[in-house]
């Protein structure tokens, strides 16, 4: 069957081929660079084919954006992101045998991509929402994947302080199966847990930390240093009144930073973000907030 190629053409014009087989023939892909004004076209033609290849083999394609808030901060000498969500979103539009799922490892951005009010996906995602993991959940995964055996304190710790959250589990099953480790301590799995916020922490959490005002970063490294804390404690802590700590608080709230438990005591909702704001406080605590 004969697909149109056209799509797949203009895309290609964009970019230096160079090919080679065993010891003759070499691939090389190199993007030249695309001119402003082409990129919303090569956007559209892009994710335009999916939707003509479905057509021509009479079939359903699912098209997957993993992390999609990172096309937010896509830049070519200016910020580009909100335009290419936005003509992906014109696109979408357009779908009859194509469904586009996007997902994302960090629910504040994800929401603000393509739940917020002023996101051109605005009500136009079925959301859900992966829960953390049980505590069962857990343990059947690293004895699905580890030859190792695991002490139930070291479940318990791996269990509350990485929230049971998968993608932070994986991390830490990941660096278990690369060590060959046979018994899983207590100890491998903290040390673990610090190499994990030390190489992934900044990348994970710091522009979020960025994107938010300063009194909420400041209300954020008081949470940090213990599990759980009240309204006037945060406002003794920040000198703050403790209307102005509720608003702060609510904003938290509302970006899926912090939430408020029994007896009106407030914590972080991601403990792995706590650690990590607790870390940066130990590194530089000349340069951090309070």
């Amino acid at each position: 069957m004969a697909l149109p190629v056209s799509t797949v053409i203009s895309i290609l014009k964009a970019t230096d081929l160079k090919i080679k087989l065993f010891d003759e023939i070499e691939l090389l892909l190199s993007q030249k660079e695309i001119r402003k004004e082409h990129i919303a076209q090569v956007v559209k033609e892009t994710f335009t084919l999916p939707e003509q290849l479905a057509e021509k083999t009479d079939t359903r394609c699912i098209l997957i954006l993993d992390e999609f808030p990172l096309l937010m901060d896509l830049k070519n000498g200016r910020k580009l992101g909100e335009g290419i969500i936005g003509a992906i979103r014109t696109v979408n539009e357009t779908y009859r045998d194509t469904i586009l799922t996007v997902s994302g490892s960090i629910r504040a951005t994800m929401e603000m991509a393509v739940s917020s009010a002023s996101s051109p996906f605005y009500r136009e995602f079925i959301v859900k929402s992966i829960s953390p993991f049980q505590k069962e959940d857990v343990l059947g995964l690293l004895r699905a994947n580890l030859d190792a055996s695991l002490d139930n304190e070291a479940l318990d710790y791996l269990y509350e302080e990485s929230g049971a959250i998968p993608f932070y589990i994986q991390f830490i099953g990941r660096k278990l199966f690369q060590k060959g480790v046979q018994k899983i301590s207590l100890t491998r799995i903290k040390d673990y847990l610090v190499e994990f916020i030390d190489e992934e922490g900044d990348l994970i959490f710091s522009q979020e930390f960025e994107r938010i005002g300063s009194k909420e970063r400041m209300v954020l490294s008081i949470l940090a240093r213990a599990d759980s804390q009240n309204l006037s404690s945060i406002a003794k802590a920040t000198r703050e009144s403790m209307n102005a700590v509720s608003r702060y608080l609510n904003y938290l709230i509302k970006r899926g930073m912090v939430r408020k438990r029994a007896r009106g005591l407030y914590q972080i909702v991601d403990p792995m973000f706590r650690r990590w704001i607790e870390r940066k406080r130990e590194i530089i605590p000349h340069r951090w907030i309070v």
